[in-house]
């Protein structure tokens, strides 16, 4: 191998590993954008104070000593579940 063929090589050795160096840069921004605009929405979401609980009964009681028809009423209300049923 000439010394011309072995640089033309070496080149393009360092040519592909640049290559896949940006490439997985660029994958790990785009990963990091969708992350961001995901993250987002849910904090849109979250702000907009938006949610519907379908009527089910399933009663919870509340730490608040409430019984509540589901869990998703005493999460509407702020209201952390101690434990599944009617408060007693």
């Amino acid at each position: 191998m000439t010394k011309l063929e072995t640089k033309k090589e070496e080149l393009q050795e360092r040519l592909e590993k640049n290559l896949q160096e940006i490439q997985g840069k660029e994958l790990e921004e785009k990963t990091i954008q969708i992350r961001d605009r995901v993250l987002e929405k849910i904090q849109q979401k979250e702000k907009s104070g938006l949610q519907v609980c379908i009527a089910l009964w399933d009663p919870v009681c509340g730490k608040d000593g409430k019984t509540y028809s589901n869990n998703c009423f005493a999460n509407l209300a702020g209201v952390e579940v101690d434990y599944q049923g009617e408060c007693k």
